[in-house]
């Protein structure tokens, strides 16, 4: 049943805290508190836990101004907790490791590297990358 989409651990914790609501929503605000990051990063995850959500048939809904639910039964939102398990992960590193990563590349670069290189690669916005090199 499953289409195997990679999945980063933040992608796979908002997912969880969706199926732990057991169809209930639970908003975009409430998820990032939980998560300890801003909600504009939420949102811009949302859109890769949309898809995941549709090519494995599950019934993901956001409904403005209430929040976003996994509308499953319980023992639907029990294998997609199952999935997650089993999926490969992309690494998602904390604000030193990246800063670290960062510096090292750019240390050891015989030419100039572009930003976009970085925001890819670790999946942050311009604004983190520009936080990260201060």
């Amino acid at each position: 049943m499953s289409k195997r989409a990679t999945l980063t651990t933040r992608q796979k914790s908002i997912i969880r805290i969706l199926t732990r609501m057991d169809g209930r929503p639970i908003t975009v605000a409430v998820i990032s508190e939980k998560l300890g990051v801003s909600t504009r990063t939420i949102l811009r995850e949302v859109p890769a836990i949309e898809k995941w959500m549709s090519d494995n048939d599950f019934n993901f809904e956001r409904k403005p101004g209430v929040g976003m639910l996994v509308g499953e039964a319980p023992e639907t939102l029990r294998f997609i907790e199952e999935l997650l398990d089993a999926d490969n992960l992309v690494p998602m590193y904390s604000r030193q490791e990246r800063r670290k990563h960062i510096l090292g590349e750019l240390l050891f670069s015989d030419e100039p590297v572009k930003s976009l290189v970085f925001t890819s690669k670790y999946k942050i916005s311009d604004g983190t990358l520009s936080e990260d090199l201060d």
